[in-house]
């Protein structure tokens, strides 16, 4: 397993006195020897995080952008990131960096076991040495409906080779004719849906940036084409690992709490490696079996969050309801009955 020593973490962001001490600390915990870097903006407060890092850059604050033209709405923090990071970066030393926000801590040190495990590669898209371990929270699939977003792996966390994270955060800043892209162009299609203003979201910002991949105009830009590029992408460059394989947690609340169903998972990205690095390879039963089973309570978890809105149509709409619990797989019936209880029957 990779030695601790060789590793930089580059903790990156505001700094919370509720959160940012509990990250440093973890970190300490589960890589004793580790370079911490503490990447945050010009003016913060650290003084009740002595000793709890190695080193430490103050960064220019480049500002932030709405969402969407909703007043109050949540910001757009790509430049912040891309900053932030990239400073911590430069500063480091190590073989290897670890990348991690100010609001997330470490729960384990055995996400090393996953680096260097997948090491056959195509060359179509491939950018790095090694396979940079990225985390499944808000790595969407573009084929889900609801979040028609390709190119959208999550940015909470990378860990890879020094020279791979690197390239993957030099990137431009996104300008502010992206950021406001749709202030200036009259909604078609797809995008009427969502009331973004951006051009990409910051993670698609930071990916397609990376690959410098042209042919995705906007961040609902979705053909065949584009999806099966995505997944040539996320095979060839990233390890997509859960929160529990990757060890991290958010101080944030509600952030895993409301993992959305529309992302890839481990075994979803054990798939696309199958398929677009092995040629084709047949994956283990053992795979595709624990891929169906997460699929199946996938099912049963829309079914129970749909419930309360069947329950009070359910005069209308009762035997719809029965017709939907039945189809569940087989195996789930503790959760038909569950269901089916709740219905009175």
């Amino acid at each position: 397993m990779i030695n601790s020593r060789d590793i930089s973490v580059v903790v990156q962001g505001a700094i919370d006195d509720r959160y940012t001490l509990y990250s440093l600390e973890s970190i300490r915990n589960y890589l004793p020897e580790a370079t911490i870097i503490l990447s945050t903006w010009e003016g913060s407060d650290v003084s009740l995080l002595d000793d709890t890092y190695d080193e430490i850059i103050f960064n220019k604050d480049p500002g932030c952008t709405p969402h969407s033209k909703k007043k109050g709405g949540k910001l757009n923090n790509i430049n912040r990131q891309i900053v932030s990071t990239m400073s911590g970066i430069e500063l480091s030393k190590t073989k290897y960096i670890l990348k991690m926000r100010t609001d997330f801590y470490l729960t384990g040190n055995s996400f090393l076991k996953y680096f260097n495990k997948y090491n056959i590669f195509t060359e179509k898209f491939r950018k790095v040495k090694q396979r940079i371990l990225s985390c499944s929270l808000y790595a969407r699939n573009p084929k889900e409906k609801n979040t028609p977003f390709p190119f959208h792996p999550s940015d909470f966390v990378f860990f890879g080779l020094r020279e791979d994270i690197r390239n993957l955060f030099n990137i431009p800043l996104m300008s502010k004719k992206d950021s406001s892209y749709f202030l200036h162009k009259k909604a078609t299609g797809i995008r009427k849906n969502f009331n973004l203003i951006y051009r990409y979201h910051p993670e698609q910002h930071l990916w397609i940036n990376f690959l410098k991949y042209k042919s995705c105009d906007y961040f609902a830009d979705v053909n065949d084409k584009i999806i099966e590029d995505t997944k040539i992408s996320f095979a060839n460059n990233l390890v997509i690992l859960s929160p529990k394989q990757l060890n991290i947690g958010s101080l944030k609340r509600g952030i895993f709490s409301n993992n959305p169903d529309c992302c890839y998972t481990y075994y979803d990205w054990i798939k696309m490696y199958y398929k677009y690095s092995l040629d084709g390879k047949k994956v283990p039963l053992r795979f595709s079996f624990k891929r169906y089973i997460l699929l199946s309570r996938k099912i049963v978890k829309r079914y129970i969050k749909a419930l309360p809105k069947f329950l009070f149509r359910i005069k209308i709409g009762e035997k719809k309801v029965i017709i939907k619990v039945m189809k569940i797989p087989v195996y789930h019936t503790k959760y038909k009955k569950i269901l089916l209880k709740l219905l009175g029957r």
